[in-house]
């Protein structure tokens, strides 16, 4: 999940200093609205189906195996940093300041909720019956 944010950052300060010039010529609102669209989906929805359709494929398991539940922690931080992505695209392109606040936010939302601490691994095992 670094890797999207330091490369966003890198993009920025290139754009600002002038060394990088915008992809668009003139401000899309149509690609704006889609890259934002696409953003609160990878955000906020693809995550959630994901860990649905995983304790959906294991509920009449008595219990998960544990590499089956980390390969499921690895793909949800997949989905869960493609705002991030998102994010850089928005500066590559230099779309507006507006469109690139709310995919900021996006990213940090998903970055936040997604990323795995010990104790939402511990609640996320107990959770899908994991014994480590």
């Amino acid at each position: 999940m670094a890797l999207p944010f330091s490369a966003s950052l890198v993009a920025q300060y290139l754009r600002e200093s002038g060394l990088l010039a915008p992809l668009l010529r003139e401000d899309s609102p149509a690609v704006a609205v889609v890259l934002l669209c696409l953003a609160a989906a990878g955000g906020l929805a693809l995550p959630m189906m994901y860990r649905i359709l995983f304790s959906r494929a294991h509920r009449t398991r008595e219990s998960v195996p544990p590499d089956a539940f980390f390969r499921f922690e690895n793909n949800a931080i997949v989905l869960a940093s493609f705002p991030a992505w998102c994010l850089l695209a928005d500066i590559l392109l230099g779309l507006s300041l507006l469109f690139t606040s709310a995919i900021l936010l996006m990213a940090l939302y998903a970055a936040y909720a997604h990323f795995p601490s010990g104790r939402l691994l511990s609640a996320d095992a107990h959770t899908f019956r994991v014994r480590l």
